[in-house]
């Protein structure tokens, strides 16, 4: 490769969008949960890690792929789009789905399968922009040493563009991603649409389980009781709902049939399987796991 010019890297988009900035590069694995990166401050805080101590705000974070758990997701949702010191995008070898998600929840480029190796070709300090106008598809990285005579400052401009849905969706799965079943249907459909083309996923099945959310509606989010659920449930990172709550068709639903959970509690049952528990394990009291020996 020479770098007598700017040279262009081709990858794969899983979070659309436009960005340019510093890249930061961590050859650990990452994630963005408030104990892996400060959620006001956009410190690196993982012991070891190369980036520890350093900001990554407005950066083009590089790295292996994630660590932690799905909170990250949100967390990487609120950096980007709350505290506002996030990345300006990321670059994997392997883009987790719970990257993918914060990463197209949060508005900023996901990109993975570059034709080379990230880690060991970009470097901390290069200038990197990212086009990556549609999830699933080519995606451009264009990166710049930075003692080169090539290198040029240039704003975020996420891209906008509505990018059609290529897996099946059923006749009403459609409705809603046109908005014939209103305004909160249509912001999620979109979402998820993102979420599935980024996966390259086939069709859309239904929820039996929800992990680190159980979505509460109120319009107060300061009422007491309220804030008590929160803290119990929404691990605190309720701006998520915000742009929901807002849309006067929102509502949640007691009679979904979906189960909420956390982190812990999956902890708990991969810990109990190799302890020799059956799979029969169900939920006692305060996340304690009650089983019996099995073939696990």
């Amino acid at each position: 490769m020479s770098w007598n010019k700017r040279s262009c890297l081709t990858g794969i988009a899983r979070s659309k969008g436009k960005a340019a900035g510093e890249a930061a590069v961590n050859r650990q694995r990452m994630g963005w949960a408030f104990n892996h990166v400060g959620n006001e401050d956009g410190i690196v805080l993982v012991p070891g890690a190369d980036l520890q101590g350093q900001s990554i705000i407005g950066k083009v974070v590089v790295y292996p792929t994630v660590m932690g758990s799905t909170t990250g997701a949100i967390s990487l949702y609120y950096k980007c789009t709350q505290s506002h010191h996030g990345p300006a995008a990321i670059i994997c070898q392997k883009v987790h789905d719970i990257d993918i998600s914060g990463a197209i929840a949060g508005g900023i480029p996901a990109i993975d399968s570059l034709d080379q190796d990230p880690i060991t070709t970009i470097k901390t300090g290069d200038w990197v922009e990212i086009d990556a106008p549609k999830v699933g598809q080519k995606a451009t990285v264009t990166i710049t040493r930075k003692d080169s005579p090539f290198q040029r400052h240039w704003t975020r401009n996420p891209s906008k563009e509505d990018q059609p849905w290529p897996c099946k969706l059923t006749t009403h799965q459609q409705e809603m991603l046109d908005g014939k079943h209103g305004e909160a249907k249509k912001f999620c459909m979109e979402k998820l649409v993102d979420f599935g083309e980024a996966i390259e996923a086939k069709e859309m099945v239904d929820l039996v389980l929800v992990l680190n959310c159980c979505p509460i509606y109120s319009k107060d989010r300061q009422d007491p009781e309220t804030k008590k659920k929160l803290e119990m449930y929404d691990l605190g990172h309720s701006p998520l709902y915000d742009p929901i709550f807002a849309m006067k068709d929102a509502h949640v639903a007691d009679d979904t049939g979906t189960q909420c959970g956390n982190d812990p509690y999956f902890g708990a049952v991969r810990q109990g399987r190799r302890e020799g528990l059956s799979l029969e394990l169900r939920a006692s009291g305060q996340g304690q796991l009650q089983g019996r020996p099995g073939n696990g």
